[in-house]
This record gives structure tokens, sequence and C-alpha cells, in this order.
């Protein structure tokens, strides 16, 4: 389950008072004194936000909770990118005063896209300005038309406030029945025959079954920090979120979401495991979810297939609000891995002896058939991609700043660009890029807050002192017409073994940020060898991997 919400709704407030209530903690900690036990970065205690993605686990009624505490602030989207593919359920957080952000509009219309049940908790009750009816009807008009309150406060604004859920009222019949019979005829037919025959327990099912269907979205009221309402909402997580359907029995197959660093520098990945059992010593195979290349070049799907292999060599699974270590991790859990050098994040991770050509991997499937392309190569100049990049299926628009990294010392390039690596694999939409031709080194931004943070972490982590330029725009270039050419063998200036004829038109119109580069035959296979045709395919890829000004080049086709 993962907590979303524009940044200072909550959330992680919302995440200790949940600790605490389930039995995890015997105190609640405080953002502002940076005690949290999900903020555990001593830049996140620092400046008093959520920057990377944290795992704790709770339960709640006999079922265990994997909860993802997320950013809020919009410059560290790319962190909320990668879990939306592992969870289960979600639960939107929203402030009482401010109400519905900017953050707020865009996480929620893309857990509706991708179909993920929802619950909503409004924040802040106790705090003065705090709204109930009109930020219902808010939440209404901005977020879905299909929410439903379930329960009222009482002290609205005072720190008395309290959340009273509904229990059999006529009122919240009549608003479930006005609510859930918009997505079910039956239950219309029903209450239009006879609304007396409508009861209470059917009307729970049918809510549960719409919330787990991502229909409808229950509405929560209750405070953080007095601990009002939480009692209501961990009721409403066991009985209105679906529980995980992951099948142990099954082949192994889960979602890398998050890597990070040992103490000893080891690589230590973060993955949801969706079906079968994960165990030590289990050799591993990994690629990205859509089966593409990795190396931030085109290379038209074949990278991605070969995939790589790794030997988990330890297991540790999220327990009691600890990581505790174990021989092996079931479906259902979320585990952290050690021993896969080379696994990325976004890669699934199956078994060679079990690989299934029917994709288990609900993470995989969500992604690859709800997303698009977040296009996280984004050059400039005669640059190249390198260290730690990665080819997303993004819910989320792709970073549109760009700023060129420069060390305080000229010795101390060859460890910025080492350094700037470890942090690609941690954020590969930051897309690292290397200009030979300036010696120069680039990163992509979503804005000046994540700036900060990158210069802080290298200077707190790598001891690296650093300075940015000005943040400028990305451009894309794309094919304003169709082109073509060809070169006659026999015939100078063609050195070659073949006549190689190429035309180049825009892509698809249906995408504003460009989809890339796609390449496509019109002559038989037969007509060339393969190595010719591989060759003449990559280069194709490499050559357009970058415009006529030197921006990446959008969506075009070339035949």
């Amino acid at each position: 389950m993962g907590i979303l919400a524009h940044v200072d709704a909550g959330k992680t407030s919302l995440t200790e008072r949940l600790l605490h209530a389930a039995g995890i903690i015997d105190e609640v900690g405080s953002v502002d004194e940076g005690n949290t036990q999900t903020d555990t970065l001593a830049l996140e205690r620092r400046r008093g936000i959520t920057i990377k993605s944290a795992v704790v686990s709770f339960a709640v009624a006999g079922t265990t909770v994997n909860l993802i505490d997320t950013p809020g602030h919009p410059d560290f989207i790319a962190e909320v990118e990668r879990v939306l593919n592992v969870l289960d359920g979600a639960v939107l957080v929203v402030s009482a005063v401010e109400g519905v952000q900017a953050q707020t509009r865009v996480l929620m219309r893309t857990l509706r896209r991708l179909g993920i049940p929802t619950l909503v908790f409004v924040n802040k009750i106790d705090r003065r300005g705090a709204r109930y009816d009109g930020l219902l009807r808010e939440l209404a008009a901005k977020l879905s038309p299909s929410v439903v309150a379930m329960g009222s406060v009482s002290g609205l604004g005072t720190g008395a406030a309290a959340f009273t859920p509904f229990d059999g009222q006529a009122a919240f019949a009549e608003e479930l029945v006005n609510v859930l019979a918009t997505q079910e005829d039956a239950l219309l037919a029903a209450y239009v025959d006879d609304e007396s025959s409508i009861s209470a327990a059917r009307l729970r099912a049918e809510l549960a079954d719409q919330t787990g269907r991502a229909l409808a979205h229950p509405v929560f009221f209750g405070s953080a920090i007095t601990g009002a309402g939480v009692e209501a909402l961990m009721a409403g997580v066991r009985e209105l979120l679906p529980p995980a359907q992951d099948d142990p029995d099954i082949p192994m197959s889960g979602t890398v979401f998050k890597v990070e660093r040992g103490p000893a520098g080891e690589k230590v990945a973060y993955a949801r495991i969706f079906s079968g059992t994960l165990r030590t010593r289990d050799r591993l195979r990994f690629d990205d979810r859509r089966g593409g290349a990795h190396d931030g070049e085109h290379s038209g799907g074949r990278e991605g297939v070969e995939g790589r292999e790794g030997r988990v060599t330890a297991i540790s699974v999220f327990d009691g609000g600890t990581a505790v270590r174990c021989q092996e991790a079931p479906a259902g859990r979320i585990a952290r891995l050690w021993g896969l050098a080379d696994v990325r994040i976004g890669d699934r991770l199956t078994r060679p002896q079990d690989r299934d050509p029917q994709d288990t991997d609900p993470g995989a499937r969500r992604a690859s058939t709800d997303g698009r392309a977040s296009g996280d190569e984004w050059p400039s100049g005669d640059g190249r991609r390198s260290g730690g990049e990665e080819a997303f299926d993004g819910h989320f628009a792709p970073p549109t700043l760009e700023t060129v990294v420069s060390p305080g010392r000229a010795a101390d390039r060859g460890a910025l660009h080492l350094a700037l690596s470890r942090l690609a694999e941690q954020d590969p939409l930051i897309g690292l890029r290397q200009d030979d031709v300036r010696q120069e080194v680039s990163v992509s931004l979503y804005g000046e807050v994540q700036k900060e943070v990158i210069q802080a972490t290298l200077l707190d982590d790598f001891g690296l002192e650093v300075t940015f330029r000005e943040t400028t725009t990305i451009c894309v270039e794309r094919p304003a017409g169709t082109g073509a050419a060809f070169e006659l063998i026999g015939k100078e200036p063609n050195p070659f073994l073949a006549t190689v004829g190429l035309r180049v038109e825009p892509g698809g119109a249906g995408d504003p940020t460009g989809g890339g580069v796609e390449f496509r035959l019109e002559v038989e296979l037969g007509s060339l060898p393969y190595a010719f045709m591989s060759a003449i395919e990559e280069t194709v890829h490499e050559t357009l991997h970058q415009g006529l000004h030197g921006w990446r080049c959008g969506t075009a086709w070339s035949r």
C-alpha cells in the first residue's frame, strides 16, 4: 500500500500514526524533530521533507500491510513513479485546510488511470480553517465524482476534532446508493423497485467491490497529529482495499522498484514479489519490463531480451516495522536483495528455469498497458548517455530541465562522474550525460529543489563540492517531413557490399513528448545477411539518437 500526497499534506506523520496504532512504535515521531521511521536520510531530517521512498510493515487484524511512504514534492515524482508499479492499493492524503492541490490532482488522475484502489484521508481536521462539506465538494469536482464520506466530523478546526464513522444512517445509505448505482445497474434497479430492500450489508459489500475496482473512493477524515480518524482508516484499509492475490505456488516473478548502496558499497535491490517464493542462492534473470535496452541507446529491444543474471546472496523482508534477514521471501512480500550486481530499477525478476511467456507480474502488466515511455534520455550537444540509465514506461511527464554539474576541483572530475553514476542507479531519470567534446557532465531535473538535494548529497556522501550552471529547458527535435536517400552498389562513392536505402518520416502524432525511433523493414529478411541487417538497424538508432541541433530526436520512423 502506498501513501501519496502533495508536499506537506501529512503523509509521513500519518505513517507514524499508523505504525503507532498498530503497536510497531511506542511513540509517534515528528517530521519537525527529524525522528520519524521512514525519513531516515540525514538530508530528509534536516529539510523536513521525504526525498526517497521508504518501506515499513505492520499487521491489521492478521493481514500484513507493506506500506510505502513516498515523497510529496513534485521534484521527486520519479520516486512515486517507480512505486506505482508494485502497489495493490493507495491512501491519498489531502489537507483539510489547503484542500486539493496541484500534485494531488496529478496523483489521483494517475491512480485512477492505472486502476489502483484508492482511499482518501483528509488530514489536519484539527487545524484552524479545516473544512468538511466544502472539501467534499472539492474532492468530487477535482478528483473523482465517486467519492463518498465515511463519517462525520465534530469539533472541526480545534484540537478536539474527532471523526465518527457512519453506521447505518439513512443519509449515508442514500449517499452510497447515489454513488454506487452509477456503476452498478442491478443496484439501481433494485433501489428503484424497492429502496427498503437494499440492506446495509449489501451496500458495504458493493462499496468494497467498487473500491477494489477503483470505481469508488471512500473518504476518511482525521488528524495524524492527534490520531483522530486513524483507527477508522485502518479499518477501511482492512475492509475496503483488496488483499493481494499473490500465488506462492507458481513460478517466481517480481519487480525492482528501488536500488540503494549498503555501508560497504554493495548494491541492494528492493523488489515486490508477485508470485512464487524467492530463496537465498536462487539464480535470477532480470530485464526491463518492455524487454528494451538499458544502455540509453535504442536497440530495437534485442539487448533487453538477452537479459542479465545474478545470484541472490542474502534476503531481508519487512516485518514489524524493521527489515529482518531470512532465507526466503514469499509472494506478497517486499524484499531487500543482495548479490544482484547488475540489477536496475524497473527490472522484472524471474528464475531462468521458470521463464513463462504469461506475464504474472501485475506491475509489469500495468506499466506496459497504461504507461508511456517517459523518455529518460534527453541529449544535447555531442554527448552520450552513460551510467545507470533506464528506459521507463512512465506514468508521469519526464524531466524537462537540464543543468551542467562541475566539480570544485578539476582533479575531482572522475570522482564526480562515478558519484553521479551511483546516484543514477537510485534515480535513473536524472539522465546522466557525458559530453566528451565539451568535457561536461549534465543531469536532467524536475526542479530546483532536486538540484539542491543532488548538491548536498554529493557533498555529504561523496565529499565532492560541485557547482551547477543555470538550469535550462530540455528540447526535443522531431522530423518535420519525410526524407529518403540511397547509395547504389558498384558506384562511387559507395564502398560497401550492398545497396542500402533509408527513408525517415515523422512517427505517430499522438505522443506529444516524442516516443523515440522505430525501425521497420520494407525488404525481405533474406535479401541481406542478418549481420548486415543488425548493423544497419544499430546505426540508424545511434544516428537518430539526437537531431540536427543536438537534442533528443522525437517520434520518427525509419524504413
